[in-house]
């Protein structure tokens, strides 16, 4: 059973982005905006703005640190909101690129 504590859940995600932009230390900042957009996007369709911004961070994050991984696992994501959505922001030819 989902609970479905999506602003506890952001409150986390939304911190430790934070922690690791002002540590210095953001190896993992790509797949937590990756986490956060998929938050936003299952949260509301309000949402769904934000959790492509989001998912586009996480892409170009993924990209500065030449982490294919990274990028690979947020491109695949952005497939699938657009999915929902029934649109097209270009993710196929992202995920076609890497």
């Amino acid at each position: 059973m989902r609970l479905r504590r999506f602003d506890e859940a952001l409150v986390i995600v939304d911190e430790a982005i934070h922690l690791a932009n002002g540590s210095g230390a953001a190896l993992e900042l790509a797949e937590l905006l990756r986490i956060q957009a998929e938050i936003l996007a299952e949260k509301s369709q309000l949402g769904s703005h934000c959790a492509i911004n989001a998912i586009r961070r996480s892409l170009e994050v993924g990209k500065q640190q030449a982490a294919l991984a990274y990028q690979l696992r947020s491109a695949t994501t952005f497939a699938r909101l657009e999915d929902r959505q029934g649109r097209d922001h270009g993710a196929r030819a992202i995920v076609r690129s890497i």
